[in-house]
Parts: structure tokens; sequence; C-alpha cells
């Protein structure tokens, strides 16, 4: 018989139950099961199982086994152990809810390196080979006063010691008053559940308001960093930069750490999509700091593989790493196969292609208005000559919103979107393409910057060279016209998020820079 022993954990494992049950559909696992399934909420379907067990029918259940199968809990290892049972631990994960952290990880490693039972670690594909080998291994016998599990438990012990020692770091950027992308990616960070042994202290230094308020906004923020830099002990400070008043104010707060806390890793985050234009428009002592500013930070982070030049180039010596800008997935696909809707989701202006789009919806009006669709220009920035050009080009009963959204009624406009379009000249990672994507929404795009690295042309979204509005209205008109090719790229477009631009796997990333220096 095989045993399945979940614990009384008030998180569940419905992994573990879901991957036996599969198992035995196969007839890979043909011997008898009986689980304790503890809180899961997965019933299984093809054994036997109880939520819970006294101590008696526990001890019944481990006796009559041949095999158990166990999350990484120690009691119920040693338990096991100590009736000479073939154990396969299965830790939990916290990215699937089961625990608030890793650590069943380092315990199940640290019982299998000793030879005491097998494990899958983080695999739970490897689950049917271990059942295989479990047969013919030879496990360690397990002796409760042997040095060795005194040794097992003083390595899980150091190791969670060193895991519990937080990072701590403070992470500067715009207020969540402001409006725009680098906000949501901070957003992101602060609103992230599961940092784990990372601590972070949000600090905003810029504000959208007039000169002066802008100047005593940062002035006192100036303040708090220092007051903050003097009090805490911060492994990392993670600083947000686009360009323009941004540079020169992260340039202060960076000359101001290297001051005050010399130690201090600085990680200088870039997000501005007109960075080296802005560069190469400046006087050559501005170029200076710059450069130094590139590299006396630890690192500089970008986001993607184009832009890496977009340092180095200016800064040979800087040191850069990449990181792609990510979002919140969904565990299905909402895309809205039926809605009527265009969307335009960014600053209102030139460079993000606003009036390209315009320019295209007029000559394109008749056949719209025919199938019903409606058009958001969702954003902040040139709201009145937007409004007066729609005017212009006689589209008002074609546009139904102009102006800002804040985040609570995205997904109200998500869910009616068909498709989302951004014919921008200049760009970093746009988060609204990643947003969109993340929700099954097709993308027409253009062909710049970090784009081409998400929308592939044809299979996830379409791209257009900036300024070519004929390719943007036959895109536009395809979409439109044909829902099974939608369909398609809906699915695909989820999928390439789920895969690559998950916020889960970006904060793994940012987080191995982090540890990198700890």
């Amino acid at each position: 018989m095989i045993f399945i022993t979940l614990g009384t954990q008030k998180f569940q494992f419905n992994r573990l139950l879901k991957k036996i049950d599969e198992l035995i559909s196969e007839k890979k696992i043909k011997e008898k099961v009986f689980a304790q399934i503890g809180n899961s909420d997965y019933k299984p379907i093809n054994f036997k199982y109880k939520e819970f067990l006294n101590k008696e029918e526990f001890e019944e259940c481990v006796k009559k086994a041949d095999l158990i199968i166990t999350h990484a809990g120690v009691g119920t290892i040693i338990t096991a152990l100590n009736f000479d049972k073939h154990v396969i631990v299965v830790p939990r994960l916290a990215k699937y809810k089961e625990h608030v952290d890793d650590h069943q990880v380092e315990i199940a490693e640290s019982f299998s390196k000793k030879g005491f039972v097998l494990s899958n670690g983080e695999n739970i594909e490897s689950l049917y080979e271990n059942i295989k080998k479990s047969k013919t291994m030879k496990f360690k016998k397990y002796i409760s006063s042997n040095e060795k599990i005194n040794n097992v438990i003083d390595e899980f012990i150091t190791k969670t010691e060193k895991k519990n020692k937080k990072i701590k770091v403070l992470m500067i950027g715009s207020s969540m008053k402001v409006k725009g992308g680098i906000v949501s990616v901070i957003r992101n960070y602060l609103e992230y559940k599961n940092w784990d042994d990372v601590d972070i202290k949000f600090i905003p230094t810029h504000i959208d308001a007039n000169t002066l308020v802008k100047l005593i906004y940062f002035f006192v923020a100036i303040i708090k960093i220092i007051f903050s830099l003097i009090r805490n002990k911060y492994n990392i400070v993670h600083i947000h930069v686009s360009e323009r008043g941004s540079v020169k104010r992260k340039y202060i707060v960076i000359n101001i750490i290297k001051k005050i806390s010399p130690s201090t890793k600085i990680v200088l985050h870039h997000h501005g999509a007109e960075f080296d234009k802005y560069y190469e428009n400046l006087k050559y002592k501005e170029k200076v700091k710059i450069k130094k500013m590139l590299r006396t930070v630890d690192t500089n982070i970008v986001l993607s593989k184009r832009l890496v030049n977009s340092i180095t180039s200016k800064e040979p010596k800087s040191k850069v790493e990449v990181l792609y800008n990510a979002v919140t997935t969904y565990d299905n696909n909402k895309y809205n196969k039926d809605s009527k809707e265009l969307l335009f989701l960014g600053r209102l202006g030139e460079r993000k292609g606003v009036y390209d789009f315009l320019k295209a919806l007029s000559e394109i009006k008749n056949e719209l208005i025919e199938n019903n669709i409606k058009v958001n220009l969702c954003g902040d920035g040139e709201v009145e000559k937007v409004k007066e050009e729609v005017r212009k080009r006689n589209l008002e009963k074609l546009v139904s919103h102009i102006g800002w959204i804040n985040a609570e009624d995205k997904e109200d406009f998500f869910s009616r979107t068909m498709i989302n379009i951004l014919p921008s000249y200049h760009e970093g990672l746009p988060m609204t393409i990643l947003e969109t994507m993340a929700y099954g929404i097709p993308n027409i795009s253009t062909n710049i910057a970090s784009i081409p690295e998400v929308i592939k042309n044809g299979e996830n979204g379409y791209l257009i060279e900036p300024g070519d509005i004929e390719s943007l209205k036959k895109y536009i008109l395809l979409l439109i016209s044909n829902k099974k090719k939608r369909t398609e790229i809906s699915c695909e477009a989820k999928k390439t998020i789920d895969e690559n631009f998950s916020i889960d796997k970006h904060i793994n990333n940012l987080k191995k820079i982090y540890k990198s220096w700890s």
C-alpha cells in the first residue's frame, strides 16, 4: 500500500493529490493508495482518503504502508523512518500557495542528501521515477540517536537562520499618484505578497505638480532618505529612473547614498523611453555626470537585451543586467471574444503615436461603424489636443472615452477590449502591452525598442513600423473581421506572458540580483 500524508498544515497541497490521481489513471500506480489530505480542497477520484487521522489511525496506516509519500514535515518524516518505511518527500512550494515560503525544499534536501529518503525537490514530474526507484533503492537506516541525523537538523537550522535574515531594500521612485508605466512597475513590487526574505521600504521623490511643489516634495524626500539611511542598515537601494528631471534627481540621491552609506549597494532601474535622445542633447559637463552615475552604481537594470547598449555605449565600465518588465497573470484567458472596442492605453501624444491612430481611424471609419466598433483613448497628456483632433476628423461617434483611467478601471476596459493599439515612436518595454497580453487581448504595436522581444509578428500580435498608417489599418481590419485569428492571437499572447513575463518569474530574477551581494 502507498500511504500519502499531508499533515495538518492550514494550506492545501492539491498539486500532489492531482499528480497521484493522474498516475493511477495512467496505470503507472497499481498499488492500493490511501491519503490523509489535510486542508486540501481537491478531492481524490481514484483513491480513498480522509481529511485527518487520529494518532492510532495514522500509525496503523504507516505500519501497513510499503511506501509513504509525504510533504516535508519533519515530524512525519521521522515517524515514517522510525517504522523503517521507504519515504518519498514532496516539498510544499510557496509559489503554489502551499506554504508561506520554500523551507520544505531545504528540509527534503537535507534528509535526501543523507540517504534517508527520496526527494522530488521542486519537480513533481519526477514523482513516478522516484516511486519506481524506491522499490530497488537501499535506504540508509535511520537511528534517532545517530549523530548524522543531528547533522541533518543542524544543517537545516543553519540554512533557515540564513534564509530568515532578510535583505533590506530602500526603493526610490515616483509617488503612487503619478500616472504612467514606471509607477505600475513600482506598484507591482509594493503589492507583491511573496517577497519572503526581502523587506522593502519605499520613499517617493517626485509628484506631478507645479515646479515649486515638486522642489519642496523632493527636498522633503531627501530628508526622509537621509534619516532612513542613518537609522536603518539597508543592503540595497533600488532607484527607478527615466530621463530629464528624473535623472537629475537620482544623480543627487546617489551622491547622498554614497556619502552616508558607502557600503550600501545601488541598483539603478532604467525606464526612460527617450533616455538616448535626452542624453545626446546634453552639454558635455552633464554627460560627464551621467557617465559617472552609470559606473558608480553597482548595477544598471534595463528592460531588454536591446537596451544594454544604451548604457554601455555611454559608459563602457558600467555594469548592466537585463530584467524584463512583468505583470500579474491570470489562471485562465479572460479575453472577451465578442468585444467591440479598440483600446489605446498610454500617454496621449505624438511619441505614443495617438495621432497616427486617429488618422488610421478616420480612413477606415465607415468599416468600423458598420461593425459597431467603439474606441477608447485612455491616458493623460495632450487630452484637449486629442479631443480637438477627434472633432476635426469627425470621429465623435466612434470614440467613446478620452482621458485618464485609474488602476481600478483598467479591468473594466480590458473586459470590453477587442484589440489594444500602441503605435509608438519611442518606448522601453510598455506595461500596457504586457498587461493587455496577460488578459489575452491581441496587440498592434511598433517594431521598436523592446517590443519585438515580446510581440512576434503574426503569432501573438502584429508589429508595424512607426508611422506606417497603411499597415495599421490593415491589421485593425484583419482582426476585426477574423474572429478565429483574434482567438489564436489571444491564446498565444497570454501564453507568452505566462511563460516569460509573469510577476513571479520577474521577482525571482530580481531577488537573484539582490542576493548576489548578500
